[in-house]
């Protein structure tokens, strides 16, 4: 099943976003961001196990990158890792408070997490930073429907996002799995309940709209989940969803 996605303000529970810093901390640093996979895997605890990968191409000097993931009062970001890929060579990012080259700082607010991954660049280089991490309580189980809603490419980058791939994979085949994606225009979403995966794809988006998921499917998939609703939703989604793809068309 595929559909274009429609530009709409929604519900955002997670908000991504990436800022470049460099010497002086006024300057502008000039920059693309060429390639963008994201990969999240549903658990059945209801957590998703992401891994981001970010391909940055600079046309400036600086020191490294910020990486925020914004979550909700009740979620929590667990078992992180971070990698740089350069040409051929790949390096873990080790946690570290020194500011030394190839580290990393964790630091936690009410808004959620901020990664400040140290890696010294200069004029023309390219590389790929990896994060890997787990998003507790990333889904909801209602009466009867589980919903997971996801503003999985946030809206607060600096530039355009080129060749972006969404993949949202379940442990195994998902009867009645509904997906509806919001934000690019360009882009194409694909439900696959037979492989149980959605996957979204976009050739340019633009740095201040993002992308999100929404997505409907049996309470069954995340039996384990904690985060419960005593409440029926999913008449309300598929009704709100409609009314979305009419005030699109329109």
């Amino acid at each position: 099943m595929k559909k274009f996605f429609h530009l709409i303000i929604g519900m955002i529970m997670l908000v991504a976003l990436t800022i470049i810093f460099t010497k002086p901390a006024s300057a502008d640093v000039d920059y693309d961001i060429t390639n963008v996979d994201v990969t999240a895997h549903v658990n059945i605890n209801g957590s998703l196990l992401m891994e981001r990968r970010i391909t940055y191409k600079f046309d400036d000097d600086a020191h490294g990158v910020f990486y925020q993931q914004n979550l909700t009062n009740n979620q929590e970001l667990k078992n992180q890792q971070v990698r740089i890929i350069s040409g051929k060579n790949s390096q873990p990012v080790v946690q570290s408070d020194s500011h030394a080259n190839n580290t990393y700082e964790l630091s936690h607010s009410d808004h959620g997490y901020r990664f400040k991954v140290w890696h010294n660049v200069t004029d023309g280089d390219k590389f790929t930073v990896i994060y890997t991490y787990e998003i507790t309580n990333a889904i909801i189980n209602w009466k009867d429907t589980a919903e997971l809603n996801f503003k999985i490419i946030g809206d607060g980058w600096d530039t355009d996002l080129d060749n972006v791939r969404v993949g949202i994979f379940f442990p195994g085949p998902v009867k009645d799995l509904k997906a509806w994606a919001h934000g690019d225009l360009s882009g194409q979403i694909t439900v696959n309940p037979e492989k149980g995966n959605i996957i979204m794809t976009a050739a340019n988006v633009s740095g201040n709209e993002g992308i999100e998921v929404h997505s409907l499917f049996p309470t069954a998939v995340t039996s384990q989940n904690k985060n419960i609703r005593d409440q029926n939703h999913k008449k309300y989604v598929l009704n709100q969803e409609a009314k979305f793809a009419r005030e699109a068309n329109e």
